[in-house]
């Protein structure tokens, strides 16, 4: 070094030194903020369909097995996948979902048969109702099924498998299931 300040050469070496450790650096932090994106875009995917399995089994456990009218009717070990049923409805707009006689108000006794479908519409869960309206559960998803075991004839199982992609074209999978009891 001069008493003028540093010579082109001692800039150089500085400047490769600088670079050399921006790229020792890069390499080292590169595969972190990768496995940060495939586990937060797994996480993701996780949560919205732990959202809809929570929806569906919500809704499902408030209806009986005779109120099942499209998918596992039958405890025949078949995957449907669609599944519509009656939920309780209060019919008569007295506050409650109990008739006169005290015996359950169901949607499907409604004259407009009011009842809840669930079902995949190309990479889309959605439930379909009598209230007109079709909200989307969740995104991303291969495969809804819904069974019912013949070794558990009182059960609905759902099946829920969903796929999506990162920003760098990684692949990440979510499958949940759940064993639903339904009521007398």
């Amino acid at each position: 070094m001069s008493k003028d300040g540093f010579s082109l050469l001692e800039l150089f070496i500085a400047i490769s030194l600088f670079i050399v450790m921006m790229g020792a650096l890069f390499l080292v932090i590169s595969p972190s903020i990768d496995s940060f994106q495939l586990s937060t875009a797994q996480l993701d995917l996780e949560s919205e369909v732990r959202r809809a399995l929570d929806t569906m089994t919500s809704e499902l456990m408030q209806t009986r097995i005779s109120k099942i009218n499209e998918g596992p009717v039958g405890a025949d070990n078949i995957n449907y996948n669609v599944i519509r049923f009656a939920i309780p409805f209060d019919i008569d707009n007295d506050g409650d979902i109990l008739d006169n006689n005290l015996a359950i108000e169901w949607s499907d006794q409604n004259p407009a048969n009011w009842t809840v479908r669930y079902s995949r519409v190309g990479t889309q869960i959605i439930r379909t109702a009598g209230d007109g309206l079709n909200p989307v559960l969740a995104n991303n998803i291969t495969s809804l099924t819904f069974r019912r075991p013949s070794y558990n004839p009182n059960t609905i199982e759902i099946g829920i498998s969903a796929q999506k992609s990162t920003s760098k074209n990684r692949s990440v999978q979510v499958s949940l299931s759940s064993l639903i009891k339904m009521r007398n």
